[in-house]
């Protein structure tokens, strides 16, 4: 039996924001740093005042921005749904478009985090070109479906540096 929507929303909100700390942390490089008895080595980044892209902004999407505010992240987001102005405030958006937007903010954000189903518009609508766009510095958090990223541009953008997290 498949889970969807708000049965799995927090669960799924809360393992991308477990994601993006361990990335913001630099979780293994810790870990190492630990195990060597090199304690007190900054080693880490901060999510506060970093730049939330969600795209899909459903029920995991609404959660996840939830936790990403309380943590001071700027929030944007994309969905093929229109909503309404109060949701911009109900969810401190700082932006929030049209899949016509997406490359807005791919462009702009430091964590990109999916939460779409897998349809035949959402196939692989992270392939390289989607990649180029985004910060060297960015980290792509996948929590919905695998086939929305293209793999193979995804192997080559982080062994080249194209996008964070490839370390």
């Amino acid at each position: 039996m498949l889970i969807r929507g708000p049965f799995s929303s927090t669960a799924l909100a809360e393992h991308a924001l477990f994601l993006m700390l361990c990335l913001t942390k630099n979780f293994s490089a810790s870990q190492k740093s630990i195990r060597a008895k090199a304690l007190c080595q900054p080693v880490n980044r901060e999510l506060t005042g970093k730049t939330l892209g969600l795209i899909g902004f459903g029920a995991s999407g609404r959660e996840l921005a939830k936790r990403a505010w309380a943590m001071g992240m700027h929030i944007m987001a994309v969905d093929k749904q229109d909503f309404s102005s109060t949701i911009l405030t109900e969810f401190h958006l700082d932006f929030l478009g049209g899949p016509s937007r997406l490359s807005d903010v791919l462009k702009q954000a430091d964590y990109v985090s999916l939460h779409v189903p897998l349809t035949s518009e959402t196939r692989y609508m992270i392939d390289g070109s989607a990649l180029e766009i985004m910060k060297r510095t960015a980290f792509l958090i996948n929590v919905a479906r695998g086939e929305l990223i293209d793999e193979s541009d995804l192997i080559t953008a982080l062994r080249n540096g194209r996008i964070a997290g490839g370390d």
